[in-house]
């Protein structure tokens, strides 16, 4: 009597645990969107990009990829192979790139 007790209360106690293991779902997308702090968030990472762009463009001088490569060409026609180390025609197609702005700048 008693292992029956014991094996029907093992019994009750599985089948009770079982039936607890039931998980819902939710679409995080469409919670993200509903949420009113996503709208200040965006803005706040928003802003933080205009201010890193802000940051970059006062340390850097930043060209456009055609720029660049017209400079780069006419520094690689001025220097000839041997004389075309790395650092020489680095300085060198920085200088056109500042030539160049000039030239933009005085029309």
């Amino acid at each position: 009597m008693k292992k029956i007790f014991i094996l029907t209360l093992i019994g009750l106690l599985s089948i009770n645990s079982y039936s607890q293991n039931k998980f819902g779902y939710i679409d995080s997308q469409e919670l993200l969107l509903l949420m009113p702090e996503r709208k200040t968030a965006e803005e706040e990472v928003q802003t933080f990009a205009k201010s890193l762009e802000s940051q970059l463009d006062d340390k850097f001088d930043i060209v456009p990829k055609e720029v660049f490569e017209e400079a780069q060409e006419k520094a690689f026609e001025e220097l000839d192979y041997e004389e075309c180390t790395e650092e020489k025609c680095i300085s060198k197609v920085y200088r056109t790139i500042k030539q160049m702005k000039l030239h933009i700048l005085i029309l």
